[in-house]
């Protein structure tokens, strides 16, 4: 998979995405009676393992601080299997899911956990924690939000600046949030 529509899918096809499949076919293994079945052949399924599995695309994404939250909508290819009185029936039915996931990024991958997996519904909301960004993991900050922004960073990393009229020392902030020495002293 070499070209990907935005930096999130690529970040999930290149980091994510073994992870994701593992969580997917545990609930599928796990839930096989959940599955939509009504065009199924197999309606009361004993076992039902992950065949395949296609990124449909991110939604809900939001950034906070250093943690990248997100929702994979993953179309999924299960193979069902139901033990009858004569044989074992099988099928193969598609369900797509939506799998709530984070990742902690600091210098690199810290820390992923799918936190959530449902099936999906076409224009089912939910509600986004933190700055909500686009695909490109970009926060979205909209115009009547910048005060209430600039105000929680300082509030987080110069307090001082908010007392007092000053310079903000944004590299020396950058430094130290990064762990890095601080090459100069700035106003």
């Amino acid at each position: 998979m070499g070209e990907y529509q935005n930096e999130l899918e690529q970040f999930i096809y290149q980091i994510c995405y073994d992870r994701i499949w593992n969580a997917v076919s545990e609930y599928v293994s796990a839930h096989p009676s959940s599955l939509e079945l009504g065009y199924s052949r197999v309606e009361y399924p004993d076992s039902a393992t992950l065949e395949d599995m296609v990124l449909e695309f991110p939604t809900n994404i939001s950034v906070d601080e250093d943690t990248l939250s997100f929702a994979a909508v993953v179309s999924c290819t299960i193979e069902l299997e139901q033990e009858t009185y004569h044989d074992v029936e099988t099928a193969e039915v598609s369900q797509w899911f939506k799998v709530s996931c984070s990742a902690l990024i600091e210098d690199s991958l810290k820390k992923f956990t799918v936190h959530d997996i449902e099936t999906y519904s076409k224009g089912k909301r939910s509600i986004v924690s933190g700055v909500a960004a686009t695909k490109n993991i970009v926060p979205i900050i909209h115009k009547d939000q910048l005060d209430n922004e600039a105000t929680q960073f300082l509030e987080r990393y110069c307090p001082e600046a908010l007392a007092t009229p000053m310079a903000v020392p944004i590299e020396h902030i950058i430094l130290e949030k990064w762990g890095l020495p601080c090459c100069r002293e700035t106003a």
